[in-house]
């Protein structure tokens, strides 16, 4: 979706955002709301991103009020923020088909601590990464295709009723645990915890079968199965406690990171086993260093089927992983 940038300056302070849609009638007004917290240390800029169809009427606390006219482009909002002595100030958007909405990154202008999409069933995408975000109801947002809520603080996410899911990026929240098995038209699935946030003991992608990336990084897997997820090109499992890993009904696998698990020599030649042989347009690539059988696991097992094989971090550090 490209992007078109509009900016409306308010020169306000610690605002609570509310955007939502309206019917025809006061009485059927539907909202959804965004609370951002008090920052007095700092002039910040907090943006939103809006798309639909149809005109936006923005109501400020302050009194302002103006009404923009949305299209398929984003267009943006920005708030230039600075002390106030209020610890909030509100802005409510009422729209009638909000398509698409972008709040990245409000975490430097103090954070959202609440985000109410309830009421807006058009929803197709939510961009919310970064916004220091504790919780995320998107039970009734059936008609969301991407979801990229990474890089806060969720501890739950029920993403059960949003079977329309094609993208979901929840990587780098606190998550113990994640129930994808009614997404079955997820394609990308990033669920990784480079910082070591999340904590996902299991993953079951079993239902996922056209999955073509998922990325579980850094969690403490000791176990996973994509078996069922044939289509398949780019898997990043590495830094878990993987001890095995079987690959052989991935035919369609290019880009393979497994390092940094608990793979012996014996694990790691099966694992080459199990690579495909096919030939392919882009490069294959497997990674292994950091495992107890990198240095001794026979390689020419994966290089005789045309897959480079990373061993050690020197090699790593020479290539573009993605």
């Amino acid at each position: 979706m490209k992007k078109l940038f509009v900016y409306i300056i308010a020169f306000l302070a610690f605002p609570l955002v509310t955007i939502g849609q309206k019917n025809s009638t006061e009485k059927k007004q539907v909202k959804s709301v965004m609370v951002f917290e008090k920052n007095n240390r700092y002039q910040k800029q907090i943006t939103i991103g809006l798309a639909g169809s149809d005109t936006v009427t923005i109501y400020l606390s302050n009194g302002v009020k103006d009404v923009v006219i949305l299209s398929s482009e984003y267009a943006y909002y920005a708030y230039n923020t600075h002390k106030f002595d209020q610890p909030t100030i509100s802005a409510t958007m009422v729209g009638k088909n909000i398509t698409a909405m972008d709040c990245n990154a409000n975490i430097n202008s103090g954070g959202i601590t609440n985000l109410d999409i309830s009421k807006n069933a058009a929803l197709e995408e939510l961009s919310c990464w970064g916004s220091g975000l504790t919780s995320l109801d998107v039970s009734k947002n059936t008609k969301l295709t991407m979801l990229k809520c990474n890089q806060n603080e969720l501890t739950n996410l029920d993403v059960s009723k949003n079977t329309a899911l094609v993208k979901l990026y929840c990587h780098e929240n606190e998550l113990s645990s994640l129930d994808v098995s009614k997404n079955t038209a997820l394609t990308e699935l990033f669920c990784g915890n480079v910082l070591g946030k999340n904590k996902l003991t299991s993953l079951d992608v079993s239902k996922n079968t056209k999955l073509t990336i998922l990325n579980c990084e850094y969690n403490p897997l000791k176990d996973l199965d994509v078996s069922k997820n044939t289509v398949l090109k780019e898997l990043y499992c590495n830094n878990n406690q993987l001890k095995d890993l079987d690959v052989s009904k991935n035919t369609k696998l290019i880009k393979l990171d497994c390092s940094r698990n608990n793979l012996s020599e014996e694990a790691l030649n099966a694992l080459f086993k199990t690579l495909h042989n096919n030939h392919t347009e882009d490069k294959k690539i497997i990674f292994v260093y950091g495992n107890p059988g990198a240095k001794t696991c026979d390689k020419t097992i994966a290089e005789e089927k045309g897959w480079e094989v990373i061993v050690n971090k020197e090699q790593n550090d020479k290539n573009i992983r993605r």
